[in-house]
């Protein structure tokens, strides 16, 4: 199998160059050649003729040669005006150098012809002219020759120069596009046009102008298109991988990073090294075989627990190109952690509404049935009936605020005095807490004054304070306290009751949760109360939270701002 010889661009120009040279070297031999046979033949004619016409002229040479005809023969005007006789005899003007007979002719391919005058008739009426084979006439003809020669190689010569002058200036232009174009790329800017004058040079480089220009357009409205996909991809909620066909990472935002709890990731490492995930890569590993789209909901534990539902999917640039892999991570951690809330809210919420509804059916059923003949006993069930129902109102109440406070109505702002809000809630409870002996006291900085929705403020007070008069032990206390902290004011309610263990702490806030069930239960709570403080605080901009330790007592802590700027929940 031949192959065939591709030739460097500067190797192909000289070889260019050279044939063009040697093509005018021939042109030049060839043209040469021509010329001296025409000229041959053409001083051959000419010489004949003009002999004939001296010896038709039948004068003395003398006066041959002042004849008018004479003066107008060719020949008479090459030999100066003058005749040198082979004896060495002159008439006319001749040129100082003597011409002999061996320098007068020279041996060529073609028959020549002298003029002569015989030596011995110099007064002779008529004259001839010799024949002589293989010679001609070199005085003059070389002189022809040799002009015609030079001017044909000066000719060559300056077209040869007017070449490599062309060639230098094509080639300095070509160079100059080149740099040009190296700069821009280099560089990343324009393409600089400079014309040269020569149209078609000049159309050449605007063209290449206009492309570099357009493809710039291109590449920056590309790069702009570019940067707000990765931007949206950087915060997207959704971990997004991309694989390349031999599983390396070509492309990890931030949320898939965080979600394999990798600090750093580092683009271009095959996936199995970055993915701690078993479960993940083996659904990698069967994309990559079966070129299938998979989807499952797995479990991490990197670090913490995690449910992730993931969807990888091959992805081909074009067609016969090996696939590519993208491999889409969404965080369901929160939405099965809803679900089981939901889940458990319906279940507890019917145990605690099945609770009351039993009792008053039951004792609702006790008297249709016959105790209603006993006053004592029917009074008794009776106060039953009316507590379980004053409890399933407390239950439909609490399920309706939470269902406001988390259904994102828009909160009415207003300013009003903090100390003046404590003060009056203080007061409604103390009959209560006297019934248990109870001490309830305030103090609260002067002139406190906020703006926020202040029902949802007032609320929140009521529910903690009368979770600490139920939760606190007869001769009990109960502190609540009101200071500001620059921007927020901090708000603590304080009671004398069984305390929190830490590992309860957070779970208190859940809804239904109870701590202590049975004693709850007694104490009239329904176990939404903590749940819609922490919703109401959290749509006020606020914080919450609990430092207790058992036996000592609990004491609520919250938060809010001076200014509350939201306007919903």
């Amino acid at each position: 199998m031949s192959q065939s010889v591709t030739f460097p661009v500067r190797r192909k120009i000289r070889l260019v160059y050279g044939m063009l040279l040697l093509l005018i070297i021939l042109i030049a031999l060839g043209f040469n050649d021509q010329s001296y046979r025409w000229m041959n033949h053409y001083f051959f004619e000419q010489t004949k003729n003009e002999g004939e016409r001296i010896e038709q002229l039948n004068l003395p040479m003398e006066q041959a040669l002042e004849s008018d005809l004479a003066k107008e023969l060719p020949v008479y005007k090459r030999i100066q005006r003058g005749v040198q006789l082979l004896n060495g005899t002159t008439y006319g003007e001749i040129p100082s150098e003597r011409y002999q007979d061996q320098d007068e002719a020279i041996k060529r391919d073609r028959d020549g012809v002298l003029i002569r005058v015989p030596f011995n008739l110099p007064q002779a009426q008529g004259y001839y002219y010799q024949f002589y084979p293989n010679y001609v006439l070199k005085n003059q003809f070389q002189k022809e020759y040799w002009l015609r020669y030079g001017m044909i190689g000066l000719i060559g010569l300056g077209l040869v120069l007017l070449f490599m002058v062309y060639r230098y200036l094509i080639v300095q232009w070509i160079q100059s596009l080149v740099v040009r174009l190296q700069n821009t790329m280099e560089e990343d800017g324009d393409y600089q046009y400079q014309p040269v004058g020569y149209p078609a040079m000049d159309r050449l480089d605007q063209s290449i102008h206009q492309l570099v220009h357009r493809k710039h357009e291109e590449v920056s409205e590309l790069h702009s298109k570019l940067n707000q996909l990765q931007l949206l991809i950087n915060h997207l909620n959704l971990g997004v991988i991309q694989l390349d066909p031999s599983g390396k990472v070509v492309l990890m935002n931030p949320f898939a990073a965080r979600l394999l709890a990798i600090d750093t990731p580092l683009l271009h490492q095959h996936y199995q090294v970055l993915i701690k995930s078993r479960t993940l890569v083996e659904m990698i590993q069967q994309t990559k075989q079966h070129e299938v789209t998979l989807h499952r909901e797995i479990e991490l534990y990197v670090p913490t627990f995690k449910q992730i539902d993931v969807t990888i999917l091959p992805d081909r640039l074009k067609k016969g190109d090996r696939p590519m892999m993208l491999v889409l991570l969404y965080d369901i951690t929160a939405v099965r952690q809803l679900e089981t809330v939901q889940s458990e809210f319906v279940t507890n919420a019917s145990h605690e509404l099945r609770t009351p509804i039993t009792a008053i059916k039951g004792f609702t059923e006790t008297l249709l049935s016959g105790a209603l003949q006993d006053e004592a006993a029917a009074y008794q069930f009776v106060e039953i009936i009316d507590r379980e129902a004053n409890r399933l109102e407390l239950i439909a109440n609490d399920i309706l605020s939470l269902a406001q406070a988390e259904r994102g109505e828009e909160l009415a702002q207003e300013t009003f005095d903090l100390a003046e809000s404590i003060s009056m809630i203080v007061g409604n409870f103390q009959p209560i807490a006297e019934a248990k002996a109870i001490q309830i006291a305030s103090k609260v900085d002067s002139s406190i004054t906020i703006t926020s929705h202040r029902p949802w403020v007032e609320q929140i007070l009521i529910n903690l304070i009368d979770n600490a008069i139920k939760y606190s032990e007869e001769n009990g206390q109960v502190a609540v306290n009101c200071r500001r902290e620059a921007e927020t004011v901090v708000i603590s309610i304080k009671d004398t009751g069984y305390g929190i263990a830490p590992e309860e702490q957070e779970r208190i806030f859940e809804r239904f949760y109870r701590v202590d069930k049975a004693r709850s239960r007694h104490s009239g709570g329904t176990g939404l109360g903590l749940s819609i403080v922490r919703h109401m605080v959290t749509s006020l901009s606020g914080e919450i939270w609990v430092d207790s330790q058992l036996g000592k007592g609990a004491t609520f802590f919250v938060r809010l701002p001076i200014n509350d700027r939201s306007t919903h929940i």
